[in-house]
């Protein structure tokens, strides 16, 4: 039963109410693949991109895939923000980008993303600071069941102690192929990424929660859903540029 909690939970702790333009909860996203020996030249360039065309309410960093789905390739990531956001012009921006970013890396795909509180659990941990970030993307067979599994594994998940936190997106448009939503667990480090520190009792108490909350009817019919509903479509780690 142990292996089976933790196969369950850790596709949930791994960086869907639609919300209105005044929500900041969307993303855009972009992989870059870096022309090679340009890495340091581009990261500094990401830098100063940053600095000069995003402050205060918009936000943007860099991450780079350090294992998994599309090793070694970097992530452009732009948000929170307001949809409203995408469609300001700003030309010293967009030629900025174009000069100094995209001559020394290719834009091989860009996609916007919505960020669900409602199905997320952001439980605070000590080791869950988001420098690194494990990322699973699912496809699933039915929206109703996701939700209720997303919805019943955030409530249990918010009531534990220690745990990393995780948010659940989905792709605005999705593109073909691409998995239905993603769980992104935030860890402060490779190292954290443990299936069996989720029932350590001195770091995380989802396990013992999940027994006194749940009768042993449930949890067998939770797992069955599970296995039923969703497939892991890729995995992938990612790690903050800064």
């Amino acid at each position: 039963m142990k292996k089976i909690f933790a196969f369950v939970l850790t596709l949930f702790f791994v960086s869907f109410s639609f919300g209105q333009d005044a929500k900041k909860n969307v993303y855009e996203v972009s992989y870059l693949k870096v022309k090679t020996g340009f890495d340091k030249e581009f990261e500094s360039a990401v830098r100063n991109h940053i600095k000069s065309f995003y402050k205060d309410e918009n936000k943007a960093y860099l991450r780079k895939v350090t294992q998994g789905h599309r090793s070694g390739e970097y992530l452009w990531i732009s948000g929170p923000m307001k949809m409203s956001f995408m469609d300001q012009k700003n030309k010293k921006r967009a030629d900025d980008w174009d000069k100094n970013i995209l001559s020394k890396a290719e834009l091989k795909e860009s996609n916007l993303y919505r960020n669900h509180p409602d199905y997320s659990s952001m439980s605070k941990s000590e080791s869950g600071s988001g420098k690194v970030v494990f990322v699973r993307g699912f496809k699933q067979q039915n929206w109703k069941t996701t939700f209720h599994l997303l919805k019943r594994l955030k409530d249990v998940s918010d009531m534990s102690e220690g745990c990393n936190p995780y948010n659940v997106v989905t792709p605005i448009a999705k593109s073909e192929g691409e998995p239905d939503f993603y769980i992104v667990r935030h860890l402060s480090s490779m190292g954290e990424f443990d299936e069996d520190d989720l029932f350590d009792n001195k770091n995380c108490n989802v396990g013992q929660i999940f027994q006194n909350e749940m009768s042993k009817e449930e949890r067998e019919g939770l797992f069955q859903m599970w296995g039923d509903n969703f497939e892991v479509i890729y995995s992938q780690f990612r790690t903050l540029v800064e």
